[in-house]
């Protein structure tokens, strides 16, 4: 049941990502705008997009927690892992944070000042850095994903035996990309942890 809740974990992220930066993009352009009009508008899509990203937060990061705790890893990927975590943890800090600031002064617009302005800056610098630590996770140490299905048939494998990708400059057939010397399989797998099984 977990590890099936973990693995929507790709699904919510993308909105807290989306809507939080540009909530933040937004709030902090109104401060820049001088015309009233466009200002007011700035500061509403600011509020909504923040609003509705606070609420795609919380399954993101409850996902996320449940994705950790049961995705097979091994020891590189654990620290990986561990270090996203503890970034993301420290960006839902800073926007629940501001979440909160903002419904206490609910009724009077979206809090201003800049110690806030500095705030929102820095839950923006956060959460980009978690969002690229998450897509390390998946694109360097590949947690989360299967890998490719061995070629069956007759026809040439895609890689070292494959079709060319194009022309070349002389208008022949470019050649096939040198294969990567990577195992193919690398899902990472369960492992111990100073001998024992691995829990979270």
């Amino acid at each position: 049941m977990l590890e099936a809740f973990g693995h929507f974990h790709p699904v919510f992220i993308h909105f807290p990502l989306g809507l939080l930066l540009a909530g933040g993009l937004f709030s902090l352009g109104s401060r820049l705008v001088r015309h009233e009009g466009t200002r007011n508008a700035f500061q509403a899509a600011g509020t909504w997009n923040f609003r509705l990203g606070t609420l795609a937060l919380v399954p993101a990061l409850l996902t996320g927690w449940a994705a950790y705790q049961t995705v097979a890893h091994d020891a590189p990927s654990h620290a990986a892992m561990t270090l996203h975590r503890n970034w993301a943890l420290a960006t839902g800090t800073v926007f629940l944070g501001l979440a909160a600031l903002a419904w206490r002064e609910r009724g009077k617009g979206w809090p201003s000042g800049w110690l806030v302005g500095s705030v929102l800056l820095t839950g923006l610098a956060l959460l980009g850095i978690t969002g690229f630590l998450g897509g390390n996770l998946v694109y360097r140490f590949g947690l989360g994903v299967q890998s490719l299905p061995a070629s069956e048939g007759d026809g040439p494998a895609h890689g070292s035996e494959g079709h060319p990708h194009g022309e070349g400059p002389d208008g022949k057939d470019s050649k096939p990309p040198v294969p990567d010397e990577t195992p193919t399989n690398t899902t990472p797998k369960p492992h111990p942890h100073d001998g024992t099984p691995h829990k979270h």
